[in-house]
């Protein structure tokens, strides 16, 4: 995950043109892909290009699938629930088989407040794989929504005791912990993170964040050397981490 400024601004110009009505399925084409290397959310303009894509035919097979999932996904950020499910029932078409695709199926009931029969499909689809990544973090972000946070954080952490590099469950976890005032636990988690992506100024701030929100002499001390991190990874263009070390 790079989320560098200079990349993101590529997003934004690709966004401004579409914005404007000015794009094709070519624009649509390189902001789709932008969107999915940078790991960012922009879904109501996914939404808005992406079927227009996928209609188009200019797609090969293996990103027209690819497509098919990130505006599935987005769909369901913009609870257009029609467009989901018809992401969904094409890759069902196509990987019959696929827990990807279930997992896409489970989301869309979550989406729906079908709670508990989300919750049950991820378990039969951990029953084929319990050590499947993607699904032991929609259970997890399931039981979170449901506000069954030390459920949520128990899964998170028997997850990331055998998959301690994934970056997303460390920062799924950190929000939990925010969310509940663990100013210490959830600390930690960003240690995890700066340390798995040290070129990600937006981990250095959000240490920083965290530090300075948990107070204390040593805490604010170690918050400015972060605050100052991030703004030497952008260069000084991160206005929140130069705010921060005021």
């Amino acid at each position: 995950m790079s989320s560098h400024p200079s990349k993101l601004k590529v997003i934004e110009e690709f966004q401004d043109i579409i914005d404007k009505k000015q794009g094709s399925p070519r624009v649509f084409q390189k902001f789709l892909r932008a969107v999915r290397d940078e790991k960012v959310r922009r879904s109501e303009l996914v939404v808005k290009c992406g079927e227009t894509l996928i209609n188009s035919g200019i797609l090969g097979a293996e990103e027209l699938w690819m497509v098919h999932e990130q505006v599935c996904i987005a769909a369901l950020d913009v609870q257009d629930h029609a467009l989901a499910l018809r992401c969904i029932q094409k890759l069902a078409n196509k990987f019959p088989e696929s827990v990807r695709v279930g997992r896409l199926r489970g989301m869309a009931l979550e989406g729906a407040g079908k709670w508990a029969e989300a919750g049950a499909l991820y378990d039969r689809l951990l029953e084929k794989n319990s050590t499947n990544g993607p699904i032991i973090k929609r259970k997890a972000a399931l039981e979170r929504s449901q506000g069954n946070f030390k459920a949520a954080v128990d899964r998170l952490n028997d997850y990331l005791t055998v998959f301690m590099a994934d970056v997303e469950a460390w920062a799924e976890l950190a929000d939990i912990y925010l969310e509940n005032e663990m100013y210490q636990q959830a600390a930690f988690c960003m240690e995890e993170l700066v340390v798995a992506a040290p070129h990600n100024y937006l981990f250095h701030l959000r240490y920083a964040e965290i530090l300075y929100t948990w107070g204390g002499a040593e805490n604010l001390r170690l918050a400015l050397k972060y605050f100052s991190a991030a703004v030497e990874l952008t260069t000084g263009a991160c206005l929140r981490a130069l705010t921060g070390m005021w």
